[in-house]
């Protein structure tokens, strides 16, 4: 055979390999895509506001089935096709969220003071004499569509007392089980947290 019937031959051979492979690939991301959307999705826990329910350090799966979940492109922030859920958010549960003040790329984020946003919302006697702290605040009434969330470590919580409402669209999903947890003051892995389910 000529060496070049033979170079073309091992191109096309070459050509028809990598278009089987990026096929199956292409399959498998959009595959990859639909569960981390709408069924499952693992997180890490970046900040003390949970302690000592959830940890800095602990990795999570997160179940989206439950309130409903939209496809989004990672990375983008482009999140379409929500799909209803079969539950909501309960009173005293845990819920994991996407940031309020990171939804839109171009929002100024600022610490708003507590009363200020608070005082549309408040349902007390006298709002002139209305000074709420992070520990006595309200009565306010939370508006229709969205939630007033609190972390467990009250002190160090940089929760709804502070930015507000967290609207219904940014419930992501339920923790479902702590699938590896390390520490990192002293650096250790944390094997009695394995497997636990946040309450």
């Amino acid at each position: 055979m000529p060496p070049l019937m033979l170079i073309r031959e091992r191109l096309q051979a070459f050509n028809r390999w990598t278009k089987g492979w990026a096929g199956s690939v292409g399959i498998a991301v959009l595959i990859w895509l639909v569960l981390r959307s709408y069924l499952i999705e693992a997180f890490r826990i970046p900040s003390a506001s949970m302690e000592n329910t959830l940890l800095v350090g602990d990795f999570l799966f997160v179940d989206k089935a439950i309130y409903g979940g939209e496809f989004e492109i990672p990375f983008a922030g482009i999140r379409f096709w929500r799909l209803p859920g079969y539950a909501e958010p309960e009173r005293g549960g845990i819920v994991v969220f996407r940031s309020v003040e990171d939804s839109t790329p171009n929002d100024a984020v600022q610490l708003r003071k507590i009363r200020a946003w608070q005082l549309g919302y408040y349902v007390g006697r006298d709002s002139s004499h209305y000074h709420p702290t992070t520990h006595d605040w309200g009565p306010i009434v939370v508006p229709a569509g969205h939630y007033f969330v609190m972390g467990d470590n009250r002190d160090e919580s940089y929760d709804s007392r502070y930015w507000g409402f967290l609207p219904r669209s940014h419930v992501v999903g339920k923790p479902l089980f702590i699938y590896f947890s390390v520490a990192t003051d002293p650096p250790r892995i944390r094997w009695n947290r394995f497997l636990r389910r946040p309450r």
